[in-house]
Parts: C-alpha cells; sequence; structure tokens
C-alpha cells in the first residue's frame, strides 16, 4: 500500500518526486565547447580535430547488416 507524504518533512523530497538542477559551471562549459566546435576544434591536435569532424559530423552508424556480416567475420575468420 502506497503511503502517504508527510506535511512535516520540509525541504526533504519524497523518494517519487525529482529535482534536476545544473551545476554553476554547465552553461559557461556549454558555451565554450559551442564557440570550439564553430572554430573547428581550435587548439586540437589535427588527427583530433578530423576524428570530432568525423564523429560529429558525419552519420557514421552501421546498418543491422553490417553489424552481422562484421560479426560472422569475427566468430568465423577462416570464411574469407
Amino acid at each position: 500500500m502506497a503511503r502517504r507524504r508527510s506535511s512535516s518533512g520540509g525541504d526533504q523530497l519524497s523518494l517519487l518526486d525529482a529535482r534536476v538542477t545544473t551545476a554553476p559551471a554547465v552553461p559557461a562549459i556549454r558555451k565554450a565547447v559551442e564557440e570550439w566546435r564553430h572554430d573547428k576544434y581550435r587548439g586540437a591536435t589535427e588527427t583530433s580535430q578530423r576524428l570530432l569532424t568525423y564523429w560529429f559530423n558525419t552519420d557514421h552508424r552501421y546498418g543491422m547488416g553490417a553489424v552481422s556480416r562484421i560479426t560472422q567475420r569475427s566468430e568465423r575468420p577462416w570464411r574469407h
């Protein structure tokens, strides 16, 4: 049976209540990262720039057929 909330709990949260808060530095970090991405990852190595550009600007997801083929190859290397 569910319990009623006690009104004498003050600021104590119920198990069913959720509060989401953002750390004070998070908005500034998000802004800095957005500017860094806009500047094409200025200050990162060329390799890191290429990897970040690939990761965020390329549709690199595999279809199920590709995953299946990769799995088959790794399980039966003698079949190539």
